[in-house]
């Protein structure tokens, strides 16, 4: 995949992947990944979830683009 990774905070991450935008947040209150994933240049929010780890938050923004963009593809 086609990766843009940008860390201005080391509690934030934000990923651009084909065509998609993903915030990984660190809630400091529960200490818990939350995550989110829209469109580029969009607001709507596709997906959004939350992991114990970073690696696991990471896993699901990447197995939500790989079956969003069958799913397109599959409509298409």
């Amino acid at each position: 995949m086609n990766n843009v990774i940008k860390i201005s905070d080391p509690e934030k991450l934000h990923l651009i992947r084909e065509g998609f935008v993903a915030e990984i947040v660190l809630g400091r209150a529960t200490g818990l990944y939350h995550f989110l994933v829209t469109r580029e240049n969009s607001l709507e929010i596709l997906c959004w979830g939350q992991e114990n780890t970073l690696d696991a938050a990471r896993h699901s923004v990447d197995e939500f683009i790989v079956s969003e963009k069958a799913r397109l593809k599959a409509v298409s």
